[in-house]
């Protein structure tokens, strides 16, 4: 881990006065989780009145009756049996603790929460100044509110949004065995992270590595299937036929207009990073071409409204949409880049 978090070495810190950086970013880290928890997360997933509805889902998911289709439709959680790690996880410690299980939920929203903010700063401290990194990262937090926005039962997306950064952060600093880890959770957590292995080869893919990254990418894709293997044995009918979300998509983007949570956050993001584009590395590059191509299968299969669920893109447009933002603001100084990993 010290590997790949090479910036907390501690006697970097003594040299480049990176102890009082990494103060401020975990003191906005942590005010920032607090008004999101307290004073977002409580008048929309955590507001008093859908507690009872959320209990519901939960004591359904941990004790899955197949049987119950009806249910399902009616709270609009067709999908959700089949992401039963985080549900057990809480029940489990619910029992332990005697907890009650929305309070979990929300104390594990807010450290993923807050760990989620130190690992995107991270990220981008890696091709970016202090402060440029921590502009990226106010950016961000700013984009988190939609975030709570078109739900009420979510509870493993902001540990998945968690294991993706770390993902992204891995695949930065070339370290395979982490991710050889990383994956296999996120993909028990929730399937998405099946697209991690392709993250992996197209963004450090080059001619002299391609025999080495092809090893990699198939043991990723391995230990990726294994997880979802596994829960399409434990829980085969938890997962009923679904269509596309196209023509969904385009009503919500014709009624949300400027509104819609993909013009509000991707549309920003896209323009910069092709600003950009010319100060970027060819990781940033690579990055923003994976995220571009990831908002395709999203529009065409999920609800695209609900940017909880692909708030990962967005972390991979941040360096190369920073390094374009940093191109508008002072388009005179040179390359403000931290040295590569």
């Amino acid at each position: 881990m010290s590997m790949l978090f090479r910036f907390f070495d501690p006697r970097r810190w003594l040299r480049t006065g990176e102890p009082r950086a990494i103060l401020t970013v975990a003191i906005v880290a942590l005010l920032a989780t607090v008004v999101q928890m307290h004073y977002v997360g409580e008048v929309t997933i955590y507001r008093a009145e859908i507690a009872e509805k959320r209990l519901t889902v939960h004591r359904a998911i941990v004790d899955y009756d197949s049987g119950r289709p009806e249910f399902w439709t009616s709270t609009g959680t067709e999908t959700q049996a089949s992401r039963f790690a985080i549900p057990v996880a809480i029940d489990h410690i619910h029992r332990i603790t005697g907890q009650p299980v929305n309070l979990l939920y929300k104390a594990l929203d807010a450290v993923c929460l807050f760990l989620l903010l130190i690992a995107v700063h991270a990220l981008l401290r890696s091709w970016l100044d202090s402060t440029s990194s921590l502009l990226g990262m106010f950016i961000f937090i700013v984009i988190l509110p939609i975030s709570f926005s078109f739900h009420y039962y979510q509870p493993w997306d902001r540990a998945t949004q968690l294991l993706w950064t770390l993902s992204f952060l891995a695949i930065r600093y070339d370290r395979p065995l982490l991710l050889y880890a990383l994956v296999p959770i996120n993909a028990f957590v929730k399937f998405d992270a099946i697209l991690t292995p392709g993250v992996y080869f197209l963004s450090r893919i080059g001619a002299g590595n391609w025999r080495r990254l092809s090893l990699h990418s198939a043991i990723l894709v391995a230990l990726a299937a294994f997880p979802i293997a596994l829960v399409v044995y434990l829980r085969p009918d938890a997962f009923p036929p679904r269509g596309l979300s196209l023509s969904i998509n385009l009503w919500d983007m014709a009624k949300l207009h400027i509104s819609h949570p993909a013009v509000l956050v991707y549309l920003q993001l896209v323009v910069l990073g092709y600003i950009g584009r010319h100060r970027a590395d060819r990781m940033a590059l690579a990055f923003f071409a994976c995220a571009l191509l990831l908002l395709v299968p999203h529009f065409m299969l999920t609800i695209f409204k609900e940017l909880r669920a692909q708030i990962y893109i967005a972390i991979l447009m941040l360096p190369a949409a920073l390094l374009g933002l940093e191109a508008l603001l002072s388009p005179a100084i040179p390359n403000r880049r931290a040295a590569d990993p």
